[in-house]
């Protein structure tokens, strides 16, 4: 998911070449290879992105979404991956959200999330149509057991195959959402099309790295078109009951869109019109926070073994969370070494994370 969380100014020039920087290292297949080449290294890097990642299991996510879902937040899964080249791979990645579906039984309120390249849309030649086939195999499967899938939004040039996608499946399964991305310029005038169809509009800031014709740069351009795009949807789900998910961890923006919500009669405790999502691992106390004021809360998580391109993304969403995987990395490194003579650089875990707390901002 490319659900957004920055706490400072998105403006400030650091934060936004160490952003860059991570995106192009995200991008570095011979780095991945090289880390995961290395038993120690592969562990190190595991160890850092534990407090994003709930496992490399299904069994592993299902556990933590059921403490989740015990905590009071609803949960959406999705096993980690994107531009799958193979058909093979993406019929053993649909096989295992087909899977994930069918354990999702004992806990409340649980959907699943994917990314459409993950299941086909990157084969070569037939890659819309077997990612179509694909989805519409697991969105059945989630209807019949009342559940949510969520399709997750890729860069730009997948954007219209995917809506497409969404299309053909989701005029038919009213259990299947979409995302959007406020950095997106189209994104307003794809809004209208995805209301006539059913399903769930999931609103992100967006984390690809795009043409400036393309997308808005981070920061105030970008946090007013998010504004704007949730004003749409929260007005959509108050006058006709049309769920969305406001999918960022962005304070100023979680306060004003509070605003919106509050003022939408019976909208606040209603369990299908509206639901603030974040991701795991990062800015727990903010969406704990929202959950106690009666707000319907959901985290992201994901799980497997693609933790390289994962945990690159979600740092060049929010740098500050590099000290974060620095500690929880040498945490790592420690135990696989048998060096206690330091021990762990911070102190044992809470909801959320496997090891220590989340950074306050």
């Amino acid at each position: 998911m490319d659900a957004d969380r920055p706490a400072v100014n998105d403006g400030d020039p650091a934060r936004a070449r160490a952003s860059a920087a991570l995106r192009w290292l995200a991008r570095r297949p011979e780095l991945k290879a090289a880390l995961l080449a290395s038993p120690t290294l592969s562990a190190v890097l595991k160890a850092g992105a534990a407090r994003y990642v709930a496992g490399s299991s299904r069994a592993e996510a299902l556990d933590r979404a059921a403490a989740f879902a015990r905590a009071g937040h609803r949960v959406t899964i999705d096993f980690m991956g994107e531009d799958t080249s193979g058909a093979s791979e993406a019929r053993r990645a649909t096989d295992e959200f087909l899977a994930l579906v069918a354990d999702l039984g004992p806990v409340d309120g649980a959907s699943v999330s994917l990314d459409l390249s993950h299941v086909g849309l990157a084969v070569p030649g037939s890659g819309e149509r077997l990612a179509r086939e694909h989805l519409t195999e697991i969105a059945e499967q989630a209807r019949a057991a009342g559940r949510e899938v969520m399709i997750s939004m890729e860069d730009s040039e997948r954007t219209d195959a995917i809506l497409r996608a969404h299309g053909a499946v989701g005029e038919r399964h009213g259990n299947v959402g979409v995302t959007v991305q406020a950095a997106l310029r189209r994104t307003p005038s794809d809004l209208p099309g995805l209301h006539a169809r059913p399903g769930r509009v999931r609103l992100v800031k967006g984390a690809y790295a795009e043409s400036p014709r393309v997308a808005y740069r981070r920061g105030e351009a970008l946090d007013r078109a998010y504004l704007s795009l949730a004003r749409t949807l929260v007005d959509a789900a108050a006058r006709r009951g049309r769920p969305c998910s406001i999918a960022t961890h962005d304070a100023a923006l979680i306060g004003r869109i509070t605003q919106l919500v509050d003022e939408a009669t019976d909208l606040r405790r209603s369990t299908d019109a509206i639901q603030f999502e974040m991701l795991q691992g990062v800015t727990p106390d903010r969406l704990d926070a929202l959950r106690d004021r009666g707000y319907v809360t959901r985290v992201y998580l994901v799980y497997g073994s693609e933790v390289y391109l994962y945990l690159c993304h979600r740092l060049a969403e929010h740098p500050p969370a590099v000290l974060d995987v620095l500690a929880d990395a040498t945490d790592g490194w420690k135990e696989l070494s048998g060096d206690p003579a330091e021990g762990r650089t911070c102190s044992p875990a809470r909801q959320g994370s496997p090891r220590r707390p989340a950074r306050r901002e």
